[in-house]
């Protein structure tokens, strides 16, 4: 009867240490260690050899509950280190996005700096060019206009000037024949000697262009 209670202690003691925490099973082995005390020596033995396998199996119980603790605990590190990684390779790839970014945009800016000057020197060696071009048709069309120009007034004063001796040379001759008619007069009434009247008048012809006057002598 003795072993049985035993038994039923031994098998209480390791129900209670599977189920539940250490505390537990020192409690639930403290009955069987009273059992102990009161049984005889082969049940004490008996006792003895069930206690060792039930501290036995309480101490793998514990090294399964700590493994599997490390494990979980472990797995949680593992999570949030790789959480963390994950959030600082966000954050690294977003900052060197930024800095790609930037660089980018002065690089565009830089090319497009470089772009408008070089058209700018492009655009002014175009129109120095054109104007080395236009220069010479200018000047050339300017000159023509200045030389037309000289040659019409050469023309007008040419023009005015044989107006002018074609004018002298029209009242000459207006006043040798006044002279004449005055002088027959004259001499019709006897004032005067018949004789012979002689005017002078330009001898050398005036030539304008297409005007030409030789001299008159009168008689």
């Amino acid at each position: 009867m003795s072993r049985v209670l035993t038994l039923i202690a031994t098998a209480a003691a390791g129900l209670a240490c599977l189920a539940g925490p250490v505390s537990a099973c020192s409690l639930a082995a403290a009955p069987s260690a009273l059992v102990v005390g009161t049984l005889q020596a082969p049940d004490a033995r008996f006792a003895i050899e069930r206690n060792a396998e039930i501290s036995a199996s309480i101490a793998a119980v514990e090294r399964a509950r700590a493994a599997r603790f490390a494990a979980e605990r472990n797995a949680e590190i593992n999570a949030s280190i790789a959480a963390v990684e994950r959030a600082r390779a966000a954050r690294f790839a977003a900052e060197r996005n930024a800095e790609i970014d930037a660089s980018i945009a002065a690089v565009e800016r830089v090319r497009a700096a470089r772009f408008a000057l070089e058209r700018n020197i492009e655009i002014d060696a175009s129109i120095a060019a054109v104007s080395r071009v236009r220069m010479p048709a200018f000047a050339a069309e300017r000159n023509a206009e200045i030389n037309a120009s000289i040659a019409a007034v050469e023309r007008a004063r040419e023009a005015r000037f044989a107006a002018a001796r074609n004018a002298e040379i029209r009242a000459s001759i207006a006043a040798v024949a006044r002279a004449r008619k005055a002088h027959l007069a004259e001499t019709r009434r006897g004032i005067v000697k018949p004789g012979r009247v002689a005017a002078t008048v330009r001898k050398a012809p005036i030539v304008t262009g297409s005007i030409a006057r030789t001299s008159t002598t009168a008689n």
